[in-house]
């Protein structure tokens, strides 16, 4: 049967919207209050906010924000994880599957990732807003991994 496989993908849209305006280095704009009182950019900015930060040895990653970010996941998105079937590979990959109906079709495949390199501290300086605070304003989503599909 022809499935589509979900991997952390389901909000790979939100993240392609996502990015930080580095040509201008222009500062946050003021949220307006309908913008402030969105579930779904409060929720997406909380999984900005993870510091799924992954390094190069894995001993020196602290896999407690990949698991507090599953756990997340699993509370906010009820209904995600009761349609689709979810399966977590080394303890922290996740991948899910979404079984479609129509055989005809051919399936798709959507890959996203929710690690983060570190930040460089000489390179802190740089960032106008901190690299996880997952701050929304009127154009952008600020924070470490909103401009390569973290989610």
């Amino acid at each position: 049967m022809i499935t589509t496989l979900l991997c952390l993908a389901f909000f790979t849209s939100l993240a392609a919207t996502a990015q930080i305006n580095i040509a201008y280095q222009e500062a946050p704009r003021q949220i307006t209050t309908s913008a402030n009182n969105n579930e779904v950019l409060k929720r997406f900015s909380s999984i900005i906010a993870a510091t799924t930060i992954s390094c190069d040895d894995s001993c020196k990653t602290n896999y407690v924000p990949y698991l507090q970010l599953i756990a997340f996941l699993q509370d906010h998105y009820p209904l995600l994880h009761k349609q689709l079937d979810r399966k977590i590979i080394n303890n922290y990959s996740l991948l899910y599957k979404w079984e479609g109906t129509d055989t005809s079709l051919s399936p798709n495949l959507l890959i996203s990732h929710y690690d983060v390199v570190p930040v460089e501290q000489h390179a802190i300086h740089k960032w106008l807003c901190e690299p996880f605070a997952g701050v929304v304003d009127t154009a952008f989503i600020w924070g470490r991994g909103t401009i390569d599909a973290k989610f």
